[in-house]
């Protein structure tokens, strides 16, 4: 269904939010607006789960695929105001939109660019 992700949520009590490829376009301020925008529709033990980039520590994978991560970061500046993210940088977008959310962490499936990132959301 359509939704504006920077609005409220309109689907109660769901299991898992899934957002593929949607923060890395987005400053931090608007994360956690979109972030935030979950709040009211989440109940206890929701999941959000994310799929998009990770900025990787500098050389742990292939130059070629490093290069390429940080041209993107530098591109999401340029056009959007906005950055690829370390997995510490997730976790302080968790934080900073609520502290019930509870980010679990990532995992980069074999053989995918993205990343599998989530998070729990405590509730009250």
């Amino acid at each position: 269904m359509e939704h504006d992700f920077l609005t409220e949520q309109p689907v109660k009590n769901a299991d898992v939010y899934f957002f593929r490829w949607i923060f890395h376009n987005w400053s931090d301020k608007y994360c956690i607006k979109i972030l935030r925008s979950l709040i009211p529709a989440l109940k206890t033990n929701a999941r959000i789960v994310i799929n998009d980039n990770v900025l990787p520590e500098p050389g742990v994978m292939p130059n070629f695929r490093e290069e390429r991560l940080r041209s993107m970061d530098l591109t999401m500046l340029e056009l959007q105001n906005s950055c690829e993210r370390e997995l510490g940088d997730w976790a302080k977008l968790f934080e900073e939109a609520d502290n019930r959310f509870d980010f679990k962490g990532g995992k980069q499936p074999a053989g995918s660019t993205l990343w599998i990132l989530e998070a729990v959301w405590k509730g009250d």
